[in-house]
């Protein structure tokens, strides 16, 4: 996987990477453990931002897997985490999301109950967050 420098890398590499045929050779090149069920998707047609999501909820509860939760801090550039659910990969009860804090730093995995809770009220994902724009979906994954 080549270097991901922050959550806008994050989200345009896997929107590449979903428009890949989900097989077992993709899912070797990307160093899966295992071959998930994973289906493969069409890029929608001619879009004015592929990369634009639209907000469909301010409630983390209504997120689906590919989901993008959006942040403006104002302590920091505005940031976003990419919802991916219940691991395909490694069985476990958590919901998780991933993101990157900086070039330097990898991608990080985090349950949703430990970002609920999180330390720094500005990172939990819950309505009553001013920091917290909400759930975002980008075109290729609207119904």
């Amino acid at each position: 996987m080549r270097a991901i420098a922050d959550g806008d890398g994050l989200m345009r590499w896997a929107y590449h990477e979903a428009l890949h045929r989900h097989d077992a050779h993709w899912a070797h090149r990307i160093e899966l453990p295992l071959f998930p069920a994973m289906p493969s998707v069409e890029e929608p047609g001619m879009a004015s931002d592929p990369f634009a999501p639209q907000i469909v909820s301010r409630s983390v509860d209504d997120a689906m897997p590919g989901d993008l939760l959006l942040y403006r801090r104002t302590d920091r550039p505005a940031h976003l985490m990419i919802y991916i659910g219940r691991s395909q990969v490694v069985p476990s009860p958590h919901k998780w999301v991933v993101y990157v804090n900086g070039p330097s730093d990898p991608i990080q995995k985090v349950s949703l109950d430990s970002l609920r809770t999180n330390a720094s009220a500005g990172w939990r994902p819950t309505p009553d967050n001013p920091d917290f724009l909400g759930v975002g979906r980008l075109e290729i994954l609207q119904d």
